[in-house]
């Protein structure tokens, strides 16, 4: 039987679950927690034919049209029940991270260009 075929997103994906699993076991939650939530928030935004270049945490996000790129964050957000949120890089708060695809119109809003005033 032949296998299954997968993207390479989807090969992405297995590779980071499985690595998170047996990271589990030795790291805070905290840490797992903002990794996956940064990985979800990559795997949007690059199917959408954004450029995105992951840190442990962090995420800088190009728009291949423009060149123009911000840093987002996911963090655990001590007044909301230690909850990971998305921040950007100066630590304001975007979004929870179970709301990808409103961190994903907030960082399109700041990637999109703006006309030149005349």
């Amino acid at each position: 039987m032949p296998e299954p075929t997968t993207t390479p997103a989807q090969r992405i994906a297995a590779q980071f679950r499985d690595a998170a699993d047996e990271a589990a076991a030795c790291l805070p939650s905290s840490d797992t927690d903002t990794k996956a939530a940064t990985f979800r928030l990559a795997e949007r935004l690059g199917t959408r034919g954004y450029g995105v270049a992951e840190g442990q945490s962090d995420l800088t996000v190009t728009n291949t049209d423009n060149g123009r790129s911000v840093e987002v964050q996911a963090r655990r957000r001590r007044d909301d029940g230690n909850r990971v949120w998305f921040c950007w890089k100066g630590g304001i708060w975007i979004c929870e991270a179970d709301q990808v695809m409103n961190a994903v119109t907030a960082i399109k809003g700041a990637l999109r260009r703006f006309p030149d005033k005349k």
